[in-house]
């Protein structure tokens, strides 16, 4: 039985599955290409500080494309659709990966933070 929340729930999917796309062949080496560019001036603390944070950001991409992970909500369960998760790795390592793309993104803000304020 086909139910309009279907083609909701679909149109989910392929945008949560182009997103990361997007983002990793056009936002990110924009981003890179500007700062490289259009930056001369900038403090050289600063801009390795943006330059890590933007590492850090595509980090998560790769990780969000390759893991695609879909939290159940009432439950504590989490589906697992992306390619590292059908080739038949572990929970731990899997959520270790995850782990590292997110917190690989705390010390390279913090550090364009404290950059930024100290100026």
């Amino acid at each position: 039985v086909f139910s309009p929340n279907d083609q909701k729930i679909d149109s989910i999917f392929r945008f949560q599955f182009y997103v990361p796309l997007i983002n990793l062949t056009i936002i990110h080496q924009v981003m890179i290409f500007v700062l490289f560019t259009n930056c001369p001036s900038m403090s050289r603390g600063i801009f390795w500080g943006y330059i890590m944070t933007e590492i850090g950001v595509i980090l998560f991409d790769v990780c969000t494309f390759l893991l695609r992970l879909y939290f159940i909500a009432p439950f504590a369960a989490i589906y697992c659709e992306g390619p590292l998760c059908r080739i038949g790795l572990s929970k731990s390592i899997l959520m270790t990966f995850l782990a590292l793309a997110i917190v690989s993104n705390i010390p390279c803000f913090i550090f364009l933070l404290v950059g930024l304020h100290q100026a």
